[in-house]
């Protein structure tokens, strides 16, 4: 639930800074970064609750799992979000 949370708030400030034009790319790189990597791991922990009934079959889980799999690395792998995200924070004290 903190994790979900923690999602949902870093959303609504990188859409709410996007509305208004003040999005950076590290704003974004951070919050692609974080929601990503928290969804997998909520889902995840949901797949081991699950057992093999998350696995097997049409359980909306596995698909779930799929998915956040790839949405990791589409719009750029960690690795690529974090040296974004560096960057950004660098710039911030030149």
């Amino acid at each position: 639930a903190i994790k979900l949370n923690s999602m949902k708030n870093m959303l609504y400030e990188a859409a709410w800074k996007a509305d208004n034009g003040t999005i950076t790319s590290g704003d974004a790189a951070m919050c692609k970064y974080f929601c990503a990597n928290a969804a997998f791991e909520v889902v995840d922990s949901a797949m081991q609750v699950l057992g093999g009934v998350g696995i097997a079959g049409n359980h909306r889980i596995s698909r779930f799992w799929r998915d956040l799999r790839v949405d990791r690395v589409s719009g750029g792998s960690d690795e690529m979000q974090i040296l974004t995200l560096g960057r950004a924070v660098l710039k911030q004290y030149r």
